[in-house]
């Protein structure tokens, strides 16, 4: 009766640390599918900001914006807001940058609409 016992009591110990080794296991499973749902998360973010960039890149593309000067202007212009105390020149060369920003839409407007072609081109004749 006596060896009875002592194996039952080897089988829960045993039966105790398969449990624990169960429970660890599934702590370790728990961080990592933690850890893969933030990694995933973070690039969904990534993701949505470059799709964002693209569908901007597209459209500023189609009106046939000069991409790159625009984003000159706009860095330069990042910049001068990023000053918290301008002074009046700050001041003015910030509005040159507002006015030249403008002045590359309105330029990519107009050789949208063919009104900056050459006289006697092909497109620039009215029916």
């Amino acid at each position: 009766m006596l060896n009875v016992t002592s194996s039952a009591a080897v089988t829960y110990n045993t039966d105790t640390s398969a449990q624990q080794q169960q429970r660890e296991q599934q702590s370790v499973d728990q961080q990592r599918s933690d850890d893969l749902i933030r990694a995933l998360q973070g690039n969904s973010f990534e993701r949505q900001g470059f799709l964002e960039e693209a569908q901007r890149l597209t459209l500023l593309n189609r009106m046939g914006v000069d991409i790159d000067a625009l984003n000159e202007v706009e860095s330069r212009i990042e910049d001068l807001e990023s000053v918290e105390e301008r002074t009046q020149l700050d001041a003015e060369k910030l509005e040159s940058l507002y006015e030249q920003r403008k002045e590359l839409f309105r330029q990519a407007n107009e050789r949208a609409n063919g009104e900056s072609l050459p006289p006697g081109s092909m497109l620039s004749l009215t029916v």
